[in-house]
């Protein structure tokens, strides 16, 4: 439909729900006047999962999505070889039916498919990452990732919704660039250690129920 189209029907309602900030201040700009309310993705909190200390593994889940298939194939030939040539013993666990998509995979990368069970994975993994090139929507494999506790670098489209937040945990970089900060993690249990402590606490409190529903609360409970 047309933008007129949308803003017409949009204005149907009495409140507009925006799932994301970028949203929310679309939505304000193509119906003004109306009452727009943020509900963000909530993630009940989640048993912390610390990797072991000689862990190296790194870990990706995925489905079968272009953004999945064009990110951890970019991974694998851009920083991966950086990464396999400063720490050789590190490796790459992909889950998820983006292994499909995967003809051949390079030394050091194992591909387990469809899992019933995914928590073992985060538990062994040192690292998440989630080098998706673009995406639409906030990427619920990076929520989940935190909620575990574990580090996770990101490129910008796999924390949509989350990267203005300048205290946020995860690291932010382009999937060329993503080998330096895996490398230094996978190097230092104790800052990897420390980083996930901070990174459950973040995710307790960011994605709780009562952060994301406050405001929709208040307008449906007022006072």
């Amino acid at each position: 439909c047309t933008r007129e189209e949308e803003a017409r029907e949009l204005s149907r309602a009495d409140v507009l729900l925006a799932i994301q900030r970028h949203e929310e201040a679309q939505l304000h700009e193509l119906c003004p006047g109306k009452q727009v309310v943020l509900v963000e993705h909530a993630e009940d909190t989640r048993r912390a999962l610390p990797s072991p200390p000689n862990s190296k593994t790194v870990l990706f889940v995925g489905s079968l999505y272009d953004p999945n298939v064009q990110g951890i194939r970019r991974f694998m030939d851009a920083a991966w070889p950086k990464i396999r040539a400063a720490v050789p013993d590190a490796e790459l666990v992909i889950c998820g039916t983006v292994c499909d998509a995967i003809d051949s995979a390079p030394a050091g990368v194992t591909k387990f498919g469809r899992v019933p069970d995914l928590e073992p994975h985060y538990r062994q993994a040192a690292i998440v990452i989630n080098p998706v090139p673009y995406g639409s929507g906030l990427t619920i494999k990076s929520v989940e990732a935190l909620a575990f506790g574990k580090c996770l670098v990101t490129t910008p489209a796999g924390v949509t919704g989350l990267e203005e937040e300048g205290h946020a945990p995860f690291q932010v970089y382009g999937i060329e660039e993503m080998g330096a900060p895996i490398i230094a993690l996978l190097s230092d249990p104790s800052q990897r250690a420390a980083l996930e402590a901070q990174t459950h606490e973040y995710a307790r409190t960011r994605f709780s129920q009562d952060h994301v529903y406050r405001a929709l609360l208040k307008l449906l409970r007022p006072e």
